[in-house]
């Protein structure tokens, strides 16, 4: 018999992630200001800028473990919970130990919330059609990282920091309703998880090399988001770096809901080939840009490289591990994500400080060959689509 790929479960989670993502993407843009205004200094602005990710590393294998031995809705509701009491914290405590403080509480609610989430619809998904499923998921994911930081930045313009806290904080108790209104709560699997691994046990290795690859084609791209505005100024090109941004949100759309029935039908080396193929392309791009028809090129390469490895690695995550451990799994596939998310700034900083900008692209470049060292383990782990 067809099985029916989006119930009503699925559809209401997957809203739910739209919300959850809200929630700390909102925050992003506007916390360094809010946290200057109340007395940091640049360091500090940074610093408490990449609290969340950084908090996210350290609670992703905890978090992936503890997924596996309870019902998902409770890590979610947790997770919400505490991004809920962070954003109230920052909009009626203006205190700069208490932001740093709770910027560690949001960082842990996100960790919980992303991971039991992902791992929840894993549950509910046919395993012939993971990848096309979770591809619309990564597409939900997609739509809010890229709508959040505007609907921050717009309603911080209008009604100032606290009600744009606010507002993020409401995205955090829609979560919280829309997950109550759900059958099925994720309940474990199998209540003998502690046989199938060590309780210790913080990864699951099977998924190491997805982490690795993800987390190595991360570096160019969040280096690029991060320093893409600063680039085109001090090598004075005439071109508005917000429409690559708007162009690679619409291109990762396009191509995410057109390739997502080959998630479930190209091994996933294939699409590591080709997604490091296409960062190539876009980097080669970005380093001879000399007006806008270049860069909207390199967005929409970026979009088949970046953003179409995040949707292929979490579905390959999902398919290469049992349902009692997915939770460790997308834990380890996390990991590779953060990891990679908070280098590529840093090495990008690194860079644009430090070597001529003629060189910033080509040496983002080298992160490339060292993700494709993944693709024969890739090959031989990973033959087959989730069957």
């Amino acid at each position: 018999m067809k099985q029916k790929v989006y119930t009503r479960d699925v559809i209401i989670i997957m809203f739910a992630a739209f919300f959850y993502m809200c929630c700390s993407m909102s925050t992003a843009p506007i916390v360094a200001g809010y946290a200057e205004s109340i007395g940091a200094s640049g360091v500090w602005m940074g610093i408490i800028s990449a609290l969340i990710t950084g908090v996210a590393v350290i609670c992703r294998p905890i978090t992936g473990n503890l997924s596996d031995r309870t019902a998902k809705i409770r890590l979610v509701i947790a997770g919400c919970l505490m991004m809920l009491s962070a954003c109230l914290t920052y909009a009626f405590v203006p205190k700069l130990w208490v932001l740093i403080i709770m910027r560690c509480v949001h960082g842990a609610g996100y960790a919980s919330c992303s991971i039991g989430m992902s791992t929840w619809l894993t549950m509910l998904l046919p395993p012939k059609k993971m990848g096309s499923g979770v591809g619309v998921y990564g597409t939900i994911n997609a739509l809010a990282m890229a709508a959040a930081p505007t609907i921050g930045i717009r309603s911080k313009e209008l009604w100032g920091y606290k009600g744009s806290f606010l507002i993020a904080g409401a995205s955090a108790l829609i979560t919280i309703i829309l997950a109550l209104m759900t059958k099925d709560h994720g309940q474990p699997l199998n209540a003998d998880t502690d046989r199938m691994r060590p309780r210790g046990q913080l990864v699951y290795p099977k998924v190491l090399p997805i982490a690795i690859a993800l987390g190595l084609i991360s570096i160019p791209y969040t280096a690029n988001k991060s320093f893409l505005v600063s680039y085109v100024d001090s090598i004075g090109l005439t071109v508005s770096p917000d429409l690559f941004f708007a162009v690679y949100a619409a291109g990762l759309v396009v191509l995410r809901i057109s390739l997502r029935k080959l998630f479930d039908k190209v091994p996933y080396s294939t699409f590591l080939l080709a997604c490091s193929l296409s960062m190539l392309g876009a980097l080669s791009c970005l380093r001879f840009m000399n007006g806008t028809c270049l860069m909207l090129i390199a967005a929409v390469l970026m979009a088949g490289s970046y953003g179409i490895m995040y949707s292929v690695s979490q579905s390959a995550t999902a398919a290469n591990a049992p349902a009692q451990q997915r939770g460790i799994a997308m834990g380890t596939y996390y990991l590779g994500l953060d990891f990679g998310s908070a280098l590529g700034p840093i090495i990008g900083g690194f860079l644009y400080g430090s070597i001529p900008l003629k060189l910033f692209y080509p040496i983002l470049s080298v992160f490339v060959p060292a993700c494709l060292l993944m693709y024969p383990l890739c090959r031989k782990l990973y033959k087959k689509p989730a069957q």
